[in-house]
């Protein structure tokens, strides 16, 4: 998931809506140690690419452009040297173990790994080793899927990111294990389910516009001032008689 979302632990960020849901309850984050130290291996190999870049792109621009006409074109910001590489790396792996701290993530350890079972999967072919072009690459996915098994009963519902098909059949085909390609789509799912309570009667949000959503958001005040009605809030009555259909618009009762 960090690789997909680039690092991106941005206020606005897909990440930064995961610490959303998990500070409403709507996921608990369960990463394997696997996971995390890739991720730290990773997120230190592009900043030090990062600074390499860099690097080039000041020497190219040096290369046409005297430094006064960078600077007099608004651009000086593009010429200031990087820092360390190896300092910068130090501090994105803390910028990413801040984060998982924030997500009050569990780690699953080597402890949940089943190396017995893994090791006939391997002359079995089984998955994640089916492809024997990259077995050996395969063997991270392997521990992964034993921790998720072994962490996990049947009474758990476990929603399970990944592109990886291996990886997919490794985790076992069961009612309990829902599989997502990227976080996007499980917060989809999760929004879909979400329901709201208005004037005494269930709403599923995903049923609701954003208008309506932020509407709800605003105090007993602001709503009766609001010259906005949600639509999905107003009944339909039948004609009666001669009397006309007519929407009613239900507000709530402020009380002093």
């Amino acid at each position: 998931i960090f690789d997909a979302a680039k690092y991106d632990f941005s206020q606005t960020s897909t990440l930064s809506l995961l610490k959303n849901y998990v500070k409403k309850g709507k996921i608990k984050v369960v990463l394997s140690d696997i996971v995390i130290r890739e991720a730290q291996k990773h997120i230190s190999e592009k900043t030090i690419n990062l600074c390499s870049v860099s690097k080039k792109v000041r020497k190219h621009i040096l290369k046409e452009f005297s430094e006064h006409h960078v600077t007099q074109m608004g651009l000086d910001s593009l010429l200031q040297k990087a820092e360390d590489p190896s300092i910068l790396a130090k501090k994105a792996r803390e910028t990413l173990e801040d984060f998982i701290k924030d997500i009050n993530a569990e780690i699953l350890t080597f402890d949940l790994i089943d190396l017995d079972a893994i090791i006939n999967d391997y002359f079995e072919i089984n998955p994640p080793f089916e492809n024997n072009e990259k077995k050996r690459k395969e063997f991270p996915d392997a521990f992964i899927a034993s921790q998720i098994i072994k962490r996990f009963d049947e009474n758990d519902i476990v929603a399970i990111i990944s592109t990886d098909n291996g990886f997919k059949n490794a985790c076992k085909e069961t009612p309990n294990h829902i599989f997502f390609d990227s976080l996007g789509k499980l917060y989809n799912k999760i929004n879909e389910e979400e329901t709201i309570t208005y004037n005494g009667k269930e709403y599923k949000k995903s049923e609701l516009c954003d208008a309506t959503l932020h509407w709800l958001e605003l105090s007993e005040q602001e709503r009766m001032l609001s010259s906005y009605l949600p639509p999905e809030f107003m009944i339909f009555e039948e004609t009666w008689g001669n009397i006309p259909c007519f929407f009613v618009f239900l507000r709530p009762i402020i009380r002093n």
